[in-house]
């Protein structure tokens, strides 16, 4: 393939894909490309009038470090077409890589420049460093042949270096400089150098500097607003972190003092328990003991039947009235839990009286073993058929041998 070369040096010209970058908010593509070993020529690609929106400093570098160009007397020549307006944030990426990033190049040459936006590349010029030549041009010739002057080359060096500068421009220079670095440098604490009082000149420096005094005001006062802030915030922040340990002790407290309650509650039940299993054992004897004694005495059969069927019915009365609350055998528990699962409305005395009716317990039965009436046993079994959901046909007993069948 054969070698670009420079129309007006004839020097070859290096491209590469990754020189590029595309800007999608502006629509534009800045794009690099080496004339010769010393000149790098970058433009905004687009068929368009744009903003420059930021500036790519790290691509520039790369390149520079690519070529092998950093350090030397590198000339930078930029094509500034369809360029209409330059962001704040561009301006400062300006400063920030001329003013700090040490001296990268040495001949910095614009062309193509607008005039919207003439006043803002003076200032770019203004704020080079004093050994670097920044000038403006009309196109890319004039550009190239500045770019291309050497110290190896008398005559042109001479032609570029010696511009005569007069008091006017001189004032202008200045005057542009002090405003690039007050306004893209943020120099606030730098004075403005004031001209002699009888310089035409004087009252625009004069204005420069008071208005680079209310700036330095307006940031102070600024600064003191975020300090008084963030003091707020850290006293705010201090009170919410005092009280949020505050509740944390609190919550420690509270749950110390439920596991020592329940703690002690559990040793009254354990002893409630031990007292009931005692009491249980007693009665089991004592019943037991009136069994015996009821068998072994010399008393008519007829009186005996009766006694043993009371006492019988003592002890499963006992054995009912507890039941509801914790049955004794295992399928008992599951009947009493499916039933409370199933009917959780239903009331202790409604426990009590479904075990007796599922024991085929009649009302009379049921009533002298609850303390009931006859008449009272028939009401809660009438409010239990309505708890049960049952129909008028179906029955309490089946319905409850259905759910024991179940359980």
């Amino acid at each position: 393939m054969k070698q670009k070369k420079c129309p007006v040096t004839s020097l070859p010209i290096i491209e590469r894909p990754h020189w590029r970058i595309y800007h999608p908010e502006e629509d534009y593509t800045i794009t690099y490309e080496a004339i010769g070993h010393d000149i790098l020529h970058g433009q905004a690609v687009t068929d368009h009038d744009v903003l420059l929106d930021y500036m790519d400093n790290e691509l520039f570098l790369s390149v520079c470090e690519e070529l092998n160009m950093t350090g030397k007397k590198l000339s930078v020549v930029i094509n500034l077409n369809h360029i209409r307006g330059i962001s704040l944030a561009y301006k400062k990426d300006f400063a920030n890589l001329v003013y700090n990033w040490g001296p990268i190049f040495t001949r910095l040459v614009i062309y193509n420049v607008h005039p919207d936006i003439l006043f803002i590349i003076e200032g770019f010029t203004v704020i080079c460093p004093a050994n670097v030549v920044a000038v403006i041009v009309g196109n890319y010739r004039e550009a190239i042949e500045l770019a291309s002057v050497s110290e190896e080359n008398p005559e042109t060096a001479e032609c570029s270096d010696q511009v005569p500068v007069d008091a006017h421009m001189a004032s202008k220079k200045a005057f542009l400089s002090a405003f690039a670095q007050l306004f893209w440098i943020d120099m606030l604490d730098q004075p403005v150098l004031l001209p002699p009082a009888d310089d035409d000149a004087c009252l625009f420096f004069s204005a420069l500097e008071e208005m680079r005094k209310d700036m330095l005001a307006k940031k102070q006062e600024h600064q003191e607003k975020v300090d008084r802030l963030m003091d707020s915030y850290r006293l705010r922040q201090q009170h919410d972190m005092i009280q949020m340990k505050s509740l944390i002790d609190q919550h420690k407290e509270s749950v110390m003092l439920f596991e020592k309650e329940r703690s002690l509650l559990q040793d009254i039940l354990k002893a409630k328990e031990a007292e009931i299993a005692l009491a249980g054992e007693i009665h089991k004897s004592s019943i037991d003991g009136l069994y015996s004694m009821i068998d072994s005495a010399e008393i008519m059969q007829s009186l005996r039947d009766p006694l043993l069927n009371s006492s019988q019915e003592t002890d499963h009365t006992d054995r009912i009235q507890k039941q509801p609350v914790a049955g004794e055998s295992a399928a008992e528990q599951i009947f009493l839990s499916l039933l409370e699962q199933k009917h959780p409305t239903l009331s202790r005395r409604d426990r009590q009286i479904t075990l007796c009716i599922k024991s085929n317990y009649s009302n009379s039965e049921i009533a002298r073993l609850t303390g009931m009436s006859t008449r009272g046993v028939e009401s809660v079994r009438y409010r239990l058929h309505k708890k049960l959901a049952l129909q008028k046909h179906q029955s309490i007993k089946s319905y409850l041998s259905s759910l024991e069948a179940d359980a």
